[in-house]
């Protein structure tokens, strides 16, 4: 463990495109343990650019409080400050449950409109932990379409 950790803090070293998919996966899990080691190992490693919008859906969307405030923290000391400053200009946390289909989307598509952000990745994750946003994946065609109607019926949000 004490070698892998020592790979993975070497900033110079990328991530192996290989070892990328498995964050990705980690991050994406339905395990909150899973989730967490995946943010224990960027936080020892760093934040790849490819897997910043992972950490913001995280830090917005995700039920887990605790989940949410490590994905913050990270995403705060690793995201460019601009980006950053947009986004906590633009969200406040209660949003994930006051924010309507409409307000979520368009939220979503003033946040995607940066560069950094995979907008097809934020629309769906957004989807899949708050079960809104879909507004936003069908006009962006972030996915199946019968996937993305499935998934509002079922929340009741069609």
């Amino acid at each position: 463990m004490k070698k892998i950790k020592q790979y993975l803090s070497a900033k110079d070293v990328p991530f192996v495109p290989a070892g990328l998919d498995k964050l990705r996966w980690m991050l994406e899990s339905d395990s909150e343990e899973d989730i967490f080691l995946g943010l224990a190992l960027l936080k020892g490693g760093g934040v790849p650019e490819t897997l910043l919008t992972r950490l913001l859906a995280l830090s917005l969307f995700h039920h887990n409080e605790k989940i949410r405030r490590k994905a913050k923290g990270l995403f705060a000391a690793e995201a460019p400050t601009s980006l950053y400053d947009f986004v906590k200009k633009k969200w406040r946390y209660d949003y994930r449950y006051s924010m309507d289909e409409q307000q979520i989307s368009a939220f979503l598509s003033e946040i995607s409109q940066d560069k950094r952000i995979n907008k097809q990745e934020l629309g769906n994750l957004a989807l899949k932990f708050i079960h809104k946003g879909g507004k936003f994946c069908l006009e962006n065609h972030t996915g199946n379409i019968i996937d993305i109607l499935s998934s509002l019926c079922r929340q009741n949000r069609l």
